[in-house]
This record gives structure tokens, sequence and C-alpha cells, in this order.
């Protein structure tokens, strides 16, 4: 017998299943033991004789985004246990079976499918299976072009929007510093596609690109470049200032020249999720009429004007997007509108939350920083 088989604890704990009263068969499960439970209609799981040692526990759901990478430290007959919020996604597709209901605008433009393995320069795979979208699958992208790849999704009741998507690109390069000749962007639209917002991912856009040459999307920041993304990695969208509105419609928008071309922009594994944990906050959102906050301009480079509406007795917090506290701003304690220069020139390029709050409500709105 292992002498570790008498060394052991008791993993319990509950899965809440955000926005639902039932918390159900949630399956909860220890992968380097092979154990594994459900969690009852109040999300409560038991799992008995948990070896000592570092685990990591993976919880899932159909439905909701999965939680892979919660780890807890067993001692010798301890009892641990964990408290996990489950958010749901609102939509998920990796391609195989269909198109994820993607509309291409115009029709020949994103196509869905296979990538052509012949196509040297393009991707030498998918992220995941075998069918993805990609602006052309077989060879490069037209000149003078202005594709569009889009979708609507409802948002329901969701505090915490974020868009998640694995892409691949590689876009037509000028020798023109700090301008990318062809490229492309994600924007929004809250009112049917009347009017559109560009959204800014956590890790940045790769500059600006240049105007008037691209007369489509010049002037607007976006994914370019030869080789800034010409592998597969994760982008991640936190779309939080959308929630409280019944859907939302996101275009993938590619842009180019009227001289030369390349692989072009390549899509796989979408998912639009609702994650409170993802701005490490839980709590309700509360939009008072008391409170207002406005940062112009947004996005930014070193400074911006805050402009804000309070009581008198509140505070400025800046957070990243991993909830860390970056700085917190001192404001007048005079009631009614007041104005602020945010100067955040010692602040890293990304996206970042403004937190107005006094003693029981508060405000975010999102800061882009971008150099």
């Amino acid at each position: 017998m292992c002498i570790r088989d008498s060394a052991y604890g008791v993993l319990h704990g509950n899965i809440d299943l955000a926005y639902h009263d039932i918390d159900d068969n949630v399956l909860v499960e220890i992968p380097d033991m092979g154990f594994s439970a459900l969690t009852d209609e109040d999300g409560y799981f038991f799992i008995d004789s948990v070896f000592t040692g570092l685990h990591h526990v993976r919880v899932s759901k159909e439905g909701f985004v999965p939680r892979d990478s919660v780890s807890f430290n067993m001692e010798r007959f301890d009892t641990v246990y964990l408290d996990i919020l489950l958010a749901p996604e609102l939509y998920s597709e990796d391609f195989e079976e269909d198109s994820g209901e993607m509309v291409a605008s115009p029709i020949e433009g994103w196509q869905w499918g296979i990538p052509d393995s012949i196509f040297e320069d393009g991707p030498p795979m998918t992220h995941s299976g075998n069918r993805c979208w990609g602006t052309n699958l077989t060879g490069e992208y037209n000149n003078d072009a202005n594709w569009k790849l889009a979708v609507q999704i409802p948002l329901y009741d969701v505090q915490w929007p974020l868009l998640c998507f694995w892409t691949w690109y590689s876009f037509e390069e000028i020798e023109v510093i700090d301008l990318l000749s062809d490229g492309g962007n994600v924007k929004v639209s809250i009112d049917g596609g009347d009017t559109w917002e560009v959204v800014y991912p956590v890790d940045g856009y790769d500059g600006v690109i240049a105007y008037p040459s691209n007369e489509y999307i010049g002037g607007q920041y976006g994914f370019g470049g030869e080789t800034n993304g010409n592998f597969w990695h994760l982008e991640s969208f936190p779309l939080y200032e959308y929630a409280g509105n019944p859907d939302i419609q996101i275009i993938f928008e590619m842009g180019s020249d009227e001289s030369h071309g390349a692989a072009g922009w390549y899509i796989d594994d979408i998912t639009l999720s609702d994650d409170s944990s993802y701005a490490g906050y839980k709590e309700n959102k509360c939009l008072p009429d008391e409170l207002s906050l406005a940062i112009s301009p947004n996005p930014f480079n070193s400074s911006a004007e805050i402009v804000y509406n309070s009581e008198g007795s509140a505070k400025l917090d800046i957070i990243d997007l991993s909830g860390k506290l970056i700085d917190r701003i001192s404001l007048s304690k005079q009631a009614g509108v007041n104005r602020i220069v945010w100067n955040a020139d010692e602040i890293p390029s990304g996206v970042y939350l403004l937190r107005l709050s006094d003693e029981n409500r508060y405000l975010i709105k999102k800061a882009i920083i971008l150099r």
C-alpha cells in the first residue's frame, strides 16, 4: 500500500450558475486523481478521500464558460471548501458543424470552410478542428476590398459581456512608420446597425490604418502587418459598456487599398460570455441617476478630461482588467458637475475601468490608452 493512501482530506463547495436559480448537474473534476462529482440543485458538491498535495479542479456545464485553472492544496485530514462562479455563454462556435449564423457581406468576401493547405502563406491549420472563417480560404484577399462578417447575439441581462476569439492574420505592410496599409478591426452596434463603434482588445490593436489610401477603415485602429499576427492567438474584447441592451451586433471588418494583397484574416472558436470575475467584481451593476461619468477623448494617448457628477463624497478608482487598482484620483468634495484632467503618462497602453463610487452606489466607464 502506498503510504499516502492514508493521507487524505475532503473537498467540497458550491458552484453558482450566474443568473440561474437551479445550480445542479455541474461537473466538478480533479483530473490528476480521476475523481468527479455532480452538484445538487443548490450547487453543492462533495469529494472524499482526496490525497494530500496541490491539485487543480475543472468545473464545467454545457452553456457556461468552463473553469479549469482552480487550484487548491490539501493537507492531511483537511477539509477544503471552494466557492466558484460559472458565467453563461451567450454565443459559442467552433464552426465545425456550421457557419455559426455569421453573415458575410459581400457574399463573395469572407468564406467559411477548410483552409487550403496548398496556400503556403496562410495558416498551416485552424485553431481547432478543420473549419474556420477566413477572408479567402484559398489565397490572398482582393485589392480595394471592404469585407464584413457579422453576427447578432442576444445579451439578455448579463452584466459583463466579454468577446473572445482565436485569430490568425497577415496583411499587406507598407514602409510608413506607425501606419498600416491594409487591416481589420471589430465593431459593434446596439441600434440595429444604424451606427457602429470600434471596440478595442485587451492587448490593443497593431496601429492605425492609413488614410486616404485605405478608404474603408483608414484612420481607424486595427490589426495589421505581415507578421504581427501570423500565428493563432487569443484576442479578448471587454464589451461591458453595452450591458443592459437586448442584443448586440458584431462585425469583423477588413479593408484593403488598391495595391497588393496578403494572406488575410482568419477567425476560429468565438465566444461571447458573461464573466463576472473578469474585472474582479461580482456585485450587481448600479447606475444611479445622481452619478454621471464621462471621459474625453477616448481612446487617448497621455491625458484626458474626466467629467463627473456626484454628491460630493465620491472617489474615482482606475482598475485594470484583472481587478487590480492602478490609481486613485482625488476628487473635489463639492457636489455637482466637476472636471479634472487625468494624466496617464506612467500607465501602459490598454483597456481600463474608471469606477466612480460613493457610499452605496457606483458607475463604471471604460477608458482606452493607446500609444
